[in-house]
């Protein structure tokens, strides 16, 4: 029997404390890494910042290589997981997280607008 493979997203998922925690984590990752005129460092003190709460029980910097990376099957996978677990409400709060993150500067990227879009279809 072959071995299985997992992503490294899956990985960070399987050993997470909170499923929702880490697909949420890397949503917002995804954000921030289209903010504009952001250094790396401010992008990970902001998500730290914001994710603060969360029990994902892991370091950001998989996560934002991960979301740097555009793995769109990782996204979609952290989608799939947000949508499935939560509620409207927390739904909601999630959206309204990524819409803080993604205009802390009062501007929205063009890549952020689509971004934004995918969330509200999925």
């Amino acid at each position: 029997m072959p071995i299985a493979r997992f992503s490294p997203f899956e990985l960070l998922l399987l050993k997470s404390r909170s499923q929702v925690d880490t697909a949420t984590l890397l949503l917002l990752a995804w954000v921030l890494v289209h903010r504009q005129h952001v250094s790396e460092g401010q992008r990970r003190r902001r998500l730290a910042q914001v994710t603060a709460q969360f029990r994902h029980g892991h370091e950001l910097g998989p996560v934002m290589s991960i979301a740097h990376s555009q793995d769109l099957q990782a996204i979609q996978l952290a989608a799939e997981v947000v949508r499935k677990e939560c509620g409207a409400e927390r739904s909601l709060s999630i959206i309204h997280q990524a819409i803080t993150v993604a205009t802390d500067d009062g501007e929205l990227s063009l890549a952020n607008h689509y971004i934004l879009r995918f969330w509200l279809i999925c």
